[in-house]
């Protein structure tokens, strides 16, 4: 219960403090700050189970129904992009202590290459299941989730359904508290 507390006395802060960034004026409506801001959907707003499917780099088959009882934290992420070579390690960290918890994270690689992932995560010793989304199109058909941003990081809950989003580099606390909320469920 006290997790749950922190955790929406984080998001409360976080989004106060980039809600008047999230409209920029009329004809951008649907803009959405890429600057860590964070959601968190009570369970009982949550919309309904999402399917996804893919392929991992090695060719493997991947679907999101195949997790279910488990919290899924879903990064789009590309080996170029700055704030993901901080985020990706620190992913990789929250999921060798909490993965016990039944925690399962997923890098969703766009805008990149094969050989650019493979280089990367070797480098630094990623083990986070990688899907091939090199185009974007996987995760872009998640609803209710801005998918051009990148780092994106999405919370799936333990049935499947979209709980929430971070859009930008958001801090790896607020990830860990949101994460540990879903873990309660």
């Amino acid at each position: 219960m006290i997790r749950k507390v922190v955790a929406l006395i984080m998001l409360m802060i976080s989004l106060a403090s980039c809600a008047s960034n999230n409209l920029k004026n009329e004809e951008s409506i649907g803009y959405v700050a890429a600057d860590g801001s964070a959601v968190l959907r009570d369970a009982s707003e949550r919309g309904p189970v999402i399917e996804l499917a893919g392929n991992l780099l090695d060719g493997t088959a991947w679907k999101l129904s195949n997790y279910r009882g488990q919290v899924l934290i879903l990064n789009a992420w590309g080996p170029w992009c700055a704030p993901c070579r901080t985020e990706v390690p620190r992913l990789q960290e929250l999921l060798n202590k909490k993965s016990a918890e039944g925690l399962k994270v997923f890098g969703f690689a766009t805008r990149t290459n094969e050989s650019a992932v493979n280089a990367f995560t070797a480098k630094y010793k990623i083990s986070i299941p990688q899907i091939a989304d090199f185009d974007s199109a996987v995760i872009s058909q998640i609803p209710g989730v801005p998918s051009a941003t990148v780092p994106g990081t999405i919370f799936i809950d333990k049935k499947g359904r979209v709980a929430g989003f971070a859009l930008g580099a958001a801090d790896i606390s607020l990830i860990r508290s949101l994460t540990e909320s879903l873990l309660e469920e």
